[in-house]
């Protein structure tokens, strides 16, 4: 059913809906469904750091990432601070369906839970 369809039907169906009012409240939530359609894609990093290694980090860092979500690029660093070194992680992903995922090996494998 179109919107159209749809705004004619809710407009045709007073003895359902007699009040103007309901039936223009009715009518705005079907075009916002309309407008707003499915959720949109969307993307971001997550990180985390671990004092062990860059693969308990990775580890850590992919928890963080949506379950569906796409892994499009990862970086590890080291970091030095007064407290000793670390690794530090970063996911990048993405909930699109149009994500290319990263070729790069992670060493780490995915989180199977």
């Amino acid at each position: 059913m179109g919107i159209r369809a749809r705004e004619r039907a809710l407009i045709a169906l007073p003895a359902v809906m007699p009040c103007r009012r309901a039936r223009l409240v009715a009518l705005s939530l079907v075009v916002a469904a309309a407008v707003l359609g499915p959720q949109a894609a969307q993307a971001d990093w997550v990180n985390d750091s671990s004092r062990l290694s860059e693969v308990d980090a990775c580890n850590k860092a992919q928890t963080l990432v949506p379950a569906g979500a796409t892994v499009t690029a990862m970086q590890v660093r080291q970091f030095n601070d007064p407290q000793g070194y670390g690794f530090r992680c970063q996911v990048r992903w993405s909930t699109s369906p149009k994500a290319q995922p990263t070729f790069m090996p992670i060493l780490f494998g995915p989180v199977w839970s």
